[in-house]
């Protein structure tokens, strides 16, 4: 757990620290740096710290510990830019509105039924 109170400055000055933000861009024309030299191992292993002390953990731009580490994982394997700053959060509120609406209907029903 140690490398939950570690920084590394190579990567951070580059702005490629993981922070709260869970913002990570890495262009074309770094990703050797960042995936060979450190960085992504660092990463990882801040991901993993995380998801040790808090798996329910979202970032502030409301995406997830496991997304970030699969954007990232993914750029490096294939040598490709990326970044997790486009996280697009799928509306949780929408299923639990319908999941709502279904059971709050079906009361509904049930009251009429039985005038209860």
């Amino acid at each position: 757990m140690m490398v939950c109170n570690q920084i590394s400055p190579s990567c951070t000055n580059l702005g490629w620290g993981l922070t709260d933000k869970g913002v990570v861009t890495v262009s074309l024309d770094q990703i050797d740096v960042y995936c060979d030299q450190g960085c992504y191992a660092h990463t990882m292993a801040v991901r993993k710290c995380i998801n040790d002390v808090k798996r329910d953990f979202w970032f502030a731009t409301r995406a997830h510990v496991q997304y970030v580490s699969d954007t990232i994982s993914k750029g490096c394997s294939a040598r490709k830019a990326f970044t997790t700053a486009n996280y697009k959060a799928s509306s949780g509120i929408k299923v639990y509105q319908k999941a709502y609406v279904s059971v709050i209907s079906s009361l509904v029903v049930l009251v009429a039924i039985f005038n209860l």
